[in-house]
């Protein structure tokens, strides 16, 4: 694995394993973790199905958390939404740009979704809640790879209220609640300097 992994970064296998790794940005600047994709990724493919549709919500806002992409983290979310984490709530976007987005996307940050489970307002098709597990890692910037930096991996429940835009036919965050359930680390690597 990892010479297939050397192979893809353009590099070589080393002679003797070392435990510090060098970054690896697979095509990424360093400084940007916007993807290239984005434009391409901002249109429900007609392939997914309502629940993968639904499901993609969550994931382009985490993922555009992970790679500091405004644009996808914002295609998720309806203007007016809000984000609950553990009853402080941030109401509309740009609350919660300020409150959460404009600081934990600046972090070395990787979050995984997992056991969501959906259910389509059999009324209308058009809203829908969607319940998950997340993990998520948390670096300073630019120590996501350094041996023995601080860390903070948090474990969280969420439960959102989403809904389909006509207009571009994505489905879209109207309440995100997020219950902390249990953390390990530094909790002052997500709190703003």
């Amino acid at each position: 694995m990892f010479s297939t992994i050397t192979q893809l970064a353009g590099g070589s296998r080393p002679s003797t394993w070392h435990h510090h790794c060098e970054p690896v940005t697979f095509g990424y600047e360093q400084q940007s973790r916007s993807s290239p994709h984005t434009a391409a990724i901002l249109q429900r493919p007609a392939y997914l199905t309502v629940r993968e549709a639904i499901k993609d919500a969550v994931y382009r806002a985490v993922t555009g958390i992970d790679k500091d992409d405004k644009e996808l983290f914002d295609s998720a979310f309806t203007e007016g939404a809000v984000f609950d984490l553990n009853g402080t709530r941030s109401e509309g976007l740009a609350a919660i740009h300020t409150n959460m987005f404009n600081h934990i996307s600046k972090l070395d940050t990787t979050h995984f979704i997992t056991n969501e489970r959906v259910q389509v307002d059999k009324a209308d098709n058009r809203t829908a809640v969607l319940s998950s597990h997340a993990l998520a890692q948390h670096y300073r910037p630019g120590q996501g790879t350094e041996p023995g930096a601080k860390r903070l991996l948090t474990g969280s429940l969420y439960d959102l209220d989403l809904v389909e835009d006509p207009k571009d036919g994505l489905w879209k965050i109207t309440v995100w609640k997020m219950k902390l359930i249990w953390v390990d680390g530094d909790m002052s690597i997500v709190m703003p300097s």
